[in-house]
């Protein structure tokens, strides 16, 4: 079954987030600096490769992954996240985003399927544009594609929330717009905002990293309305490492809609020794 819509989407709360988050990355008393969007370039990205792993938030692994980026033009860039599960079921977000002194999104793609997620999940959206698509397959029902047009601010970052983190100040909050897509596409403002700082080893040495959270801007109404439901938004953890090169350390929180929280965390390759 497919579907067209065209519409102009207002800022709605939502009651989680889907993982356009991912790629999805503090200091309480004293994050009083609010930067507008959109996010501007301090430190370009580039051409990179690593890996990660995925566990339970007790520590069980539950699959691993790959990152990388390329350039694609003279300020374009594709940032590919694909984590496979031990059950078979794939993650795989794709983003391209420009970077002349703001970042900007392009396009986003996230394909989700296997037993680990409730349905198969395919999204694409062009930001140049403005078209989406949308195709799902629920539980017991015929699969349906979903296209339409929206209208879009240009701070709209689904799947660049640790870009955007690596780029601010480690006091600095910002307020960006993401998009919802299930169970229909909804825009609305969360804040990237840090909490506290916490101490790590890294290369034999002790260092700090700051730990962000993702919340959703509800407002006072819907806020208590959600609360007394207990249908208050999870909550999205980031740690990153600041300083002259900013680097991602931990992500926690669910990758699809009413999901369990899951961690991500960089892993090393090790090679396989010849007998």
């Amino acid at each position: 079954m497919r579907i067209s819509n065209t519409k102009s989407l207002s800022k709605v709360p939502n009651q989680s987030l889907l993982s356009g988050i991912l790629l999805l990355w503090g200091l309480s008393a004293c994050a009083t600096t609010v930067q507008a969007a959109p996010v501007g370039v301090r430190y370009p990205e580039g051409v990179s490769q690593g890996f990660v792993t995925l566990s339970s938030l007790d520590g069980k692994k539950l699959g691993e992954g790959e990152l990388s980026q390329v350039a694609a033009g003279p300020d374009r860039v594709v940032s590919h996240l694909s984590i496979r599960l031990k059950d078979g079921s794939l993650h795989d977000e794709n983003v391209v985003f420009s970077q002349n002194r703001q970042f900007k999104l392009v396009s986003y793609k996230l394909v989700q399927y296997g037993p680990a997620f409730p349905e198969p999940v395919e999204v694409s959206l062009d930001m140049e544009t403005g078209m989406y698509t949308l195709g799902r397959n629920p539980p017991g029902k015929d699969r349906t594609v979903l296209t339409g047009h929206l209208d879009l601010p240009s701070d709209t970052y689904n799947g660049m929330t640790v870009m955007l983190l690596k780029n601010l100040d480690q006091n600095a909050s910002v307020t960006i717009h993401m998009l919802e897509f299930l169970p229909e596409p909804k825009l609305y403002a969360v804040d990237l905002i840090p909490i506290e700082k916490e101490s790590l080893r890294a290369g034999g040495l002790a260092r700090d990293a700051v730990h962000y959270i993702l919340k959703p801007k509800l407002g006072w109404l819907v806020q208590n309305l959600a609360s007394l439901l207990g249908k208050l938004p999870p909550d999205y953890d980031f740690w990153l490492l600041k300083g002259k090169a900013p680097a991602f350390v931990r992500f926690e929180g669910p990758l699809y809609k009413d999901g369990p929280p899951w961690r991500i965390e960089p892993a090393s390759p090790t090679l396989n020794k010849e007998k």
